[in-house]
């Protein structure tokens, strides 16, 4: 099964027939019991530990039995949190961690397996901070280029403009609805907070916008209904991550040597509209408390 393939069925996938589901259960009344983590810390960990349990049941379907739980399994998770998932080594690591947790409970306290193979995949070695760093304009045209190659290549070019353009967050834009757009007057408009804002639509994402709204009348057609802007091959709310594996494969495709993410893109618009406004505007446009790295650059980047 493909990457992409894997993310969308790990999205879609039943709510029964887990093999660790009573497990969990068991643990995390004995993690409350104990009263030495706060509540907040081990509801994430239980979380973490049933988007596991998800992943087994779509990747392995025949996996009936913890005591059939290898490290193969355990490492193949390894590899779709990273380049399915598109997680940090921080993350995964968090997730290993409580894994481990679980299986060394199984092991030492239930007694049901007779070693733990979580042990034997290693955490990931966390990044060095890096500085925000742009995407320089013929780079940016080079990926849209190898996304149009896609059939479906117009909704992820679409998605990038608006971040390119607008600066909104990328979990934002896969929100939107609809009934958020103006396409008559070249706006958008959206609630942050209860209060109202509008964001103009510059020429390049109207432009690649109209043609997305041709295909999403395609992908709408004879499916359930949904109000959302990005919509799936099937009609469903589109997901983010499947998104960012998609700009991540344009990427490798494109030869490009400098690992951009989605992210680099609103940092593009933010180092432009940083020669252009006030901090505290800049703040309210990207809905983020810290902009003043923004302003650190002599020369600007972006459409300079």
């Amino acid at each position: 099964m493909k990457m992409s393939e894997l993310v969308n069925s790990y999205n879609s996938v039943d709510d029964d027939n887990f093999i660790l589901e009573s497990y969990i259960y068991e643990y995390e009344q004995k993690l409350f019991s104990e009263k030495k983590l706060s509540n907040k810390t081990i509801t994430q960990i239980i979380l973490d530990l049933h988007r596991f349990d998800r992943f087994l049941k779509v990747t392995y379907p025949k996996l009936e039995n913890v005591k059939e739980l290898k490290y193969m399994h355990i490492n193949y998770y390894l590899q779709f949190c990273i380049n399915g998932l598109m997680l940090k080594n921080k993350t995964f690591n968090k997730k290993l961690r409580a894994i481990r947790k679980l299986l060394n409970y199984l092991t030492l306290n239930k007694h049901i397996l007779d070693y733990n193979p979580a042990l034997k995949v290693s955490y990931l070695k966390n990044e060095l901070e890096r500085p925000l760093k742009h995407i320089p304009k013929n780079v940016i045209n080079i990926i849209f280029a190898e996304l149009s190659n896609s059939k479906y290549g117009v909704r992820d070019i679409t998605i990038s403009k608006f971040l390119l353009y607008t600066g909104l967050q990328l979990q934002e834009i896969m929100n939107l609805q609809i009934n958020n757009l103006d396409l008559k007057n070249k706006k958008i408009h959206l609630l942050r907070d209860n209060e109202k804002y509008t964001f103009k639509l510059a020429a390049p994402l109207y432009k690649s916008l109209k043609e997305y709204m041709s295909l999403r009348k395609v992908l709408s057609s004879n499916k359930e209904f949904t109000n959302y802007l990005f919509i799936s091959n099937t009609g469903k709310p589109y997901d983010s991550r499947l998104y960012q594996y998609q700009f991540k494969n344009a990427i490798i495709r494109s030869n490009i040597q400098s690992n951009y993410t989605p992210k680099h893109l609103k940092f593009s618009f933010a180092y432009y509209m940083a020669k252009k406004t006030d901090q505290d505007t800049l703040k309210k446009i990207l809905n983020q408390d810290k902009v003043e790295h923004y302003y650190d650059l002599d020369e600007n980047p972006f459409l300079s």
